[in-house]
């Protein structure tokens, strides 16, 4: 977390400081200031995650018990998320299960991820309950503010007063 903090405060605080400046000069609109510190938030937020992924994945691959069972086979694999925060990159490791010879990513696991998805489930669920107020274009428009979901649609089944949810965007094209 230290690095994500020191870099927001080295570059995004500048920024910021130089939008103040600008907006002082009537160069600027005050909403944009406001826009800019969210998106810096939101930036913010989305490495502070990855930088936690990150040691998550550290700790896992340093533990006694996984030494037992799994034999890491890849590092520093390159994952991106859509999380509520935008777009989470992050590196993680691969690993190949000593008795069966399965290959699996055991922070995708702790994470709740299942084969290639590329949302987060708490970004997933977000669109749900956007879908159940109002409508699928308007959930896909609420998360898709904070980073790109694909047009590759995974149905998901959800019953909230006998309705079913279908056709929630999980899935980027690779």
């Amino acid at each position: 977390m230290y690095h994500s903090i020191l870099n927001f405060i080295e570059n995004d605080i500048k920024e910021i400081e130089n939008l103040v400046a600008a907006m002082l000069k009537g160069e600027k609109e005050p909403h944009d200031l406001s826009q800019d510190i969210h998106d810096r938030m939101l930036g913010l937020g989305s490495r502070l995650i990855a930088e936690l992924y990150e040691k998550i994945d550290d700790e896992i691959r340093e533990s006694l018990i996984r030494k037992k069972k799994w034999n890491i086979e890849q590092r520093n694999e390159p994952k991106e998320l859509l999380d509520f925060m935008g777009p989470v990159r992050f590196r993680r490791t691969g690993y190949r299960d000593k008795e069966s010879g399965k290959y699996v990513y055991l922070l995708d696991k702790i994470l709740g991820l299942e084969g290639h998805r590329r949302i987060t489930p708490g970004a997933a669920a977000c669109i749900l309950e956007e879908a159940v107020q109002t409508s699928y274009a308007k959930g896909g428009r609420t998360l898709s503010l904070m980073g790109q979901v694909s047009k590759q649609i995974d149905c998901i089944s959800a019953s909230k007063n006998g309705i079913l949810l279908a056709a929630v965007p999980l899935y980027t094209k690779r």
